[in-house]
């Protein structure tokens, strides 16, 4: 009396996913409207339970100006498993573009995972001929004695102007 009991166990952490994507957020640059860029992201699985990927998305006012390309839908990792995103920047207007690409999934603190995108849709440079007079009527002329009209040619545009030929 009393009566002992010994009494003994070992604590464990319980398996559990975690969703890593490299990078975190991304910035395209800016990009020609109607051109594209892509950007690979790594999902890695470095928890030690499978990873259930449920959805991939983009989110967001700007979404349609870019596209997941491979490695949406949804998907199981394994512990150190990874898997490859892409996704493209495909402007269809110029200016600033902001969306984001969202990881659904059982990752118990990150769900869900969001990782920021931006781009700079740009119109492409082109040149834009101008003739400051498009028609000119010379008027009554005597036979051979000359009249002359200057014409002033510019460039209204964004990029050089090449001219390769004058002709009447």
């Amino acid at each position: 009396n009393p009566l002992n009991v010994t009494l003994a166990g070992t604590g464990v952490t319980p398996s559990v996913p975690d969703i890593l994507v490299n990078p975190t957020s991304h910035d395209y640059g800016s990009v020609t409207v109607g051109a594209s860029s892509s950007q690979t992201f790594f999902v890695i699985n470095a928890g030690t339970a499978d990873l259930i990927v449920t959805s991939v998305a983009l989110l967001g006012s700007d979404s349609d100006q870019f596209s997941i390309d491979s490695g949406g839908g949804a998907f199981t990792l394994a512990p150190g498993l990874s898997r490859n995103v892409n996704v493209s920047f495909n402007p269809t207007t110029s200016g600033s573009k902001n969306a984001t690409l969202q990881f659904s999934s059982n990752d118990p603190d990150e769900n869900p995972l969001n990782v920021t995108l931006a781009g700079t849709g740009v119109v492409p440079p082109v040149a834009d001929i101008e003739v400051d007079l498009t028609t000119y009527d010379y008027g009554s002329v005597t036979v051979g004695a000359g009249a002359s009209q200057t014409f002033v040619v510019s460039n209204a545009g964004t990029a050089d102007l090449i001219v390769t030929s004058v002709a009447l």
